[in-house]
Order: structure tokens, then C-alpha cells, then sequence
């Protein structure tokens, strides 16, 4: 399906390079096979893998757009904080998948923020669990990621509104959806700001340079989507290729 954004069509060459569901040579249907497993350094950054479910696993459906996995055999991993241990396993996993729904904003509101048909192609991912050491710890609750299954570039949907610290961790709490943060001004759909990565064909997903050097620089739980430049060129493929959303493009260049 092809969004509309405005009457005007932009040049079937600018439309081609992202605006197709077989775009980096593989079909945007491998999202709702692929598993998803979550891993988080001692700068809270983290390194999102997709991977084939074993043999006679799948997602399993819950409500007419959302599908749940137990992540926990699939060593999704938390860094403490302290030098022993320095990471652990995490336990009671589970991962949700949003199809063509974005968990933080009711249907009203989404109706009002997105144009219609445009949710159908991203897929928003939510991650619960235990990361304890002892009975000593945090349970986690975190929305990560929005898909672009078409273009496979990656975004940044949630706005982190609350947080505790754990293991000399400060860990969020509570979630707000970027389009309703009461902190920043100038609020538009998510995926018209920078992307902060993308995902290979094999299912690793590389977060941009620029996107792990402002977490660091700033801590994982301030993090707010940016558009750095709109003088800059479109995101590309490779780890030092941030740029804009072609989505932003789009609309500029209508």
C-alpha cells in the first residue's frame, strides 16, 4: 500500500529507494516470523537482533493486533551496573509486537495524528521482565522500537517519563508517546524525525553512530528523537550514514 501524504506524488525514483516492501532485497512479511531478542550494555545502550523462531514457535496472537512471545530462553541480558556479575540473564520476558498500532496513543488520537493506511506498514515492540540478582533488582517495562518493515529503518516512538534506579541504573518507569511529550516543542509523528538505525537482512539491527554517542553523552532514559538538520541528506545504510527520515523529505519536497 502506498500512503498518501498530499496530492502531489514525489519522483518514482525518490519513492523507490525506501517506499517499497522488498527494499535491502528482502519482503517487509519476514517481521511477523522474525523473533526478537534485546541485550543492554553498561550505558543502558541497547543491541536488538531478530531471529528465526526454533522449529514450531511462533508469535502468538492476543488481540486483533498485538502477538506475544516468551523471550526468556533467549538470553536477552542486562548489565547490573557492578563489576560482578557484570551482566545477567534476564527472566520472565515477554515480547509484544504492535501491528500497525501504536500501544501509546489511543485510536482516537492515532486516527487524528497519522494518515490513514500510513501505521499499516511499522511494527511497535514492547519488552517486559525481571533483571535481578537474589530477588534484588527491577522489572522492566520498556517500549523500544518502531519498524519501518517497508524502508527497514528503525525509530524511536516513546518518551521516557518517569524512572527509578537500580544497580546504579537509572531504569524507566513510565512511557508517553513522542507526538503527546509535554517537554518539547515542535511535536510530529514520530517517524518524521531522524531514524536511529536500521535492520540487515540477516535481522541485526545497527543503531547509528550518532544515536549511541548522544545516549551515552546524555543517558538512555533522556533520550527524545531529534531532527538534527532538514538540510541533510536522507538516512542511509551504513553506521555513520544518520540522516534525515524520508518521510520528512517527502513531505519537504511537497
Amino acid at each position: 500500500m502506498l500512503f498518501t501524504l498530499s496530492a502531489v506524488q514525489p519522483s518514482a525514483s525518490f519513492l523507490g529507494t525506501w517506499n517499497d516492501p522488498c527494499c535491502r532485497g528482502y519482503d517487509a512479511s519476514i517481521f511477523d516470523t522474525w523473533f526478537l531478542r534485546v541485550q543492554f550494555d553498561k550505558d543502558n545502550i541497547p543491541t536488538y537482533t531478530f531471529f528465526e523462531p526454533p522449529a514450531g514457535s511462533s508469535w502468538q496472537q492476543i488481540s486483533s493486533s498485538v502477538y506475544y512471545l516468551d523471550g526468556t530462553p533467549y538470553d536477552n541480558t542486562v548489565s547490573t551496573g557492578v563489576p560482578l556479575p557484570e551482566f545477567i540473564t534476564m527472566k520472565n520476558v515477554s515480547v509484544y509486537v504492535y501491528r500497525g498500532v501504536n500501544p501509546l496513543l489511543q485510536q482516537q488520537e492515532q486516527n487524528r495524528t497519522y494518515p490513514a493506511g500510513i501505521l499499516d506498514r511499522f511494527r511497535f515492540y514492547q519488552f517486559t521482565g525481571d533483571a535481578k540478582v537474589l530477588g534484588i533488582g527491577v522489572s522492566l517495562d520498556n517500549y523500544l522500537i518502531a519498524v519501518d518493515t517497508w524502508s527497514k529503518f528503525v525509530f524511536a516512538y516513546g518518551e521516557i517519563t518517569a524512572v527509578k534506579k537500580s544497580f546504579g541504573q537509572m531504569v524507566p518507569q513510565q512511557y508517553t508517546a513522542v507526538e503527546k511529550s509535554s517537554l518539547h516543542s515542535g511535536i510530529r509523528p514520530f517517524y518524521e524525525y531522524d531514524p536511529i538505525g536500521y535492520v540487515n537482512a540477516d535481522g541485526t539491527v545497527v543503531l547509528y553512530t550518532e544515536y549511541k554517542d548522544r545516549v551515552k553523552e546524555n543517558g538512555a532514559v533522556h533520550y527524545f528523537p531529534v531532527i538534527y538538520d532538514t538540510g541533510r541528506a536522507a538516512a542511509g545504510y551504513e553506521p555513520n550514514a544518520a540522516g534525515c527520515s524520508p518521510y520528512l523529505l517527502y513531505i519537504a519536497q511537497n
